[in-house]
């Protein structure tokens, strides 16, 4: 009997990277995969070929627990429940370095904080972004950097990392360690806090620097404060720019 492989990704180009390593490794030998995304991301993902359909792992957790003995979660939006965690060998592809910012933008974080930025593979249990990991790799933040910098390092840590250990993670063949400190989780709730800026807040050139920098992402807006006559939110992002001696 083959090994059931499920995928579950929102992003495009990382659905597109793992099922050419599946082929590249001629996979389809010993494994089926099969390709879903979060509810809300099929639209999104419309170019891909072949095409994804929408899988609710909360709602279908019992038949998901049973119709698979591998489940690579590459960017998914989604939580996993307790029932196919404890009966699926999971693994997570994340965008961080486990245990520093787990949960939502560990690179918007890290800028901020100064915690270790990278990526890291591991196994999923039953709290965010945590379990044992497999392998992991860290990237520089230079002083200059925005998140929309620091975002394409992380990525290509991500892939460098899956495709050397692509066969080791779908046969299961590796060993696991455990972070040696707790680390920190932030929620989505602390991002969206994290974006307001308090005009009134005290506090250094180097704070304030770092804080616009990790929220400057085209095209995207972030980092705003408010208009105390009109209430309107008004953005602010920054451009920094290194020129050697």
């Amino acid at each position: 009997m083959k090994l059931r492989i499920l995928l579950i990704s929102d992003i495009g180009f990382q659905i597109d990277h793992f099922r050419k390593l599946f082929a590249d490794n001629n996979c389809e030998v010993f494994a089926e995969l099969t390709v879903h995304c979060s509810p809300g991301s099929e639209s999104e993902l419309k170019n891909v070929l072949p095409a994804v359909s929408e899988l609710n792992i909360k709602v279908n957790a019992s038949k998901i627990a049973r119709s698979f003995d591998l489940i690579v979660s590459y960017h998914c939006r989604q939580l996993f429940p307790n029932e196919v965690v404890k009966n699926v060998r999971c693994v997570n592809i994340h965008p961080g370095f486990n245990p520093y910012n787990r949960g939502w933008y560990p690179g918007v974080f890290s800028i901020s904080n100064g915690l270790p930025i990278g990526a890291t593979i591991h196994e999923i249990d039953d709290l965010i972004d945590n379990g044992p990991i497999i392998v992991q790799k860290q990237v520089d933040i230079l002083p200059e950097d925005t998140s929309g910098d620091v975002y394409p390092k992380i990525i290509a840590a991500e892939k460098e990392l899956l495709e050397e250990w692509f066969l080791k993670i779908i046969k299961g063949d590796y060993t696991t360690f455990l972070p040696t400190e707790e680390g920190n989780l932030n929620y989505k709730k602390d991002y969206y806090n994290f974006q307001k800026l308090d005009l009134d807040q005290v506090c250094s050139t180097r704070e304030v620097i770092d804080k616009l920098r990790s929220l400057t992402h085209p095209p995207y807006k972030n980092a705003y404060f408010i208009d105390d006559k009109t209430g309107d939110k008004i953005y602010i992002s920054v451009n920094l720019e290194r020129r050697p001696q």
